[in-house]
């Protein structure tokens, strides 16, 4: 992305955005979908995707039956994204 693979608009789109913390929400490809994140400008996005985002990775703290953190391959490297991110 930072090589200009992708358009650095296409991160602003609502449906991506949905898409990017909708993946997030299932626990599925957590790392990678962090690693992308990190890579797009998440300071423009609408307070409600922001809040939203937070939300996502709050639950990662949360209880062992609906923490999503066990999903992930490498947890610590999710947690260290996540802290990167906030």
């Amino acid at each position: 992305m930072i090589a200009g693979a992708f358009e650095k608009s296409l991160f602003l789109d609502k449906e991506v955005i949905e898409v990017l913390i909708k993946e997030l929400m299932e626990g599925t490809s957590t790392n990678y979908i962090l690693n992308v994140l990190l890579l797009t400008d998440i300071s423009v996005w609408k307070n409600n995707e922001m809040q939203t985002l937070i939300n996502t990775l709050e639950g990662f703290a949360g209880g062992y039956d609906d923490n999503k953190l066990i999903l992930s391959y490498n947890p610590m490297m999710t947690i260290a994204l996540s802290a990167e991110i906030l």
